[in-house]
């Protein structure tokens, strides 16, 4: 929503005012408006459908001029913006939105209709103060000055700057973060598929985080911050257990559920007809090197014979926040 609210600025910053921020922000928001269909949705089409076609550039190209021949309608007798104005301004919101939201570990089907492939470069957190704080005082502080004024523009591009260089920042560190992974792993001996290590932010920051390496029976999971004092990376294994969804694994929710996760998952089984799904992409939020780790991104898959599966995201997860916090402190800031 910020950076739609910039690129608002940028663009019909200088004719309208403080309107294209706002309509930046609404262009910026509009491809989550997918959550409003989950009421009408199955617990196994919700994992597609969010971040799926409102995020595809192809549906969205489709879709953009339509929004900004309505938006111009509504406003061609009260300001000089044309309707090629109101494209550009939601071109600009609208796109860019689902291309951030791809740097993201979530994923992103951007796509569709051609490839249900989920892009996701996992170089930042979904919420990151780093990126949005200064993205935000930038915004504001532009907004105080006249539409006419240089100032504002020259803000608002350093708003924008700044943002594209946290980017860029973190697909180095990421590539940098990867590598001591790889060299770790290298070191300790263990044996992955060099295919399938995954590196990601761990969360609101982008100094501490999580690598995941695959193997033949489960994973690899570790920590590493910018800030460790110590050249190791200490490793906890993490079964799969794969035999314990034999039975289902034809089911359409275990396939859409291993699609989602990108085939990075454990099984818990409570009893035979339910099992809880985990998606280890998002790491631990608790408990790390423990026997009983706490996963913050799971799903509970229950069969019953007369309405068969039923997949619901569980989010009553128990857990002591200032625990969470003091672990989570104490390894960002360095082993």
């Amino acid at each position: 929503m910020t950076l739609g609210a910039a690129i608002g600025e940028a663009v019909l910053g200088k004719k309208i005012g403080n309107k294209a921020m706002v309509w930046g922000a609404i262009g910026g928001t509009i491809p989550d408006l997918d959550v409003l269909f989950f009421p009408f949705l199955d617990s196994v089409s919700k994992l597609s459908f969010h971040r799926g076609a409102s995020h595809a550039f192809f549906f969205e190209l489709l879709f953009i001029p339509v929004i900004a021949f309505l938006v111009w309608r509504w406003y061609r007798k009260k300001n000089t913006a044309t309707f090629k104005d109101w494209t550009l301004l939601f071109l600009g919101s609208i796109l860019t939105h689902p291309i951030l939201d791809a740097f993201t570990t979530y994923g992103t089907q951007l796509w569709l209709p051609f490839s249900r492939e989920r892009v996701a470069i996992s170089s930042i957190f979904v919420a990151d103060p780093l990126y949005t704080v200064p993205f935000l005082l930038c915004l504001l502080i532009a907004s105080r000055f006249h539409r006419s004024n240089h100032k504002r523009r020259w803000i608002n591009y350093l708003g924008l700057g700044l943002s594209c260089s946290y980017l860029l920042f973190t697909i180095f560190n990421k590539m940098h973060v990867t590598k001591k992974f790889e060299q770790a792993l290298e070191k300790q001996q263990l044996t992955y598929h060099e295919s399938r290590l995954i590196t990601a932010p761990t969360p609101l920051n982008n100094i501490m985080w999580y690598g995941l390496a695959e193997t033949d029976e489960g994973y690899y999971a570790g920590l590493y911050s910018l800030l460790d004092t110590k050249d190791s990376i200490e490793f906890m294994f993490v079964p799969r257990n794969e035999y314990l969804i034999d039975k289902w694994k034809n089911a359409r929710a275990i396939q859409e559920l291993k699609w989602f996760s990108k085939d990075y998952y454990t099984i818990d089984a409570k009893d035979p007809n339910h099992i809880s799904f985990i998606d280890l992409r998002f790491g631990i939020l608790s408990g790390w090197g423990t026997d009983q780790p706490i996963y913050p991104f799971w799903f509970n898959v229950i069969y019953d014979k007369s309405s068969g599966f039923e997949v619901v995201q569980d989010r009553s997860i128990s857990f002591d926040i200032k625990q969470v916090w003091k672990e989570f402190v104490e390894r960002l800031r360095g082993n």
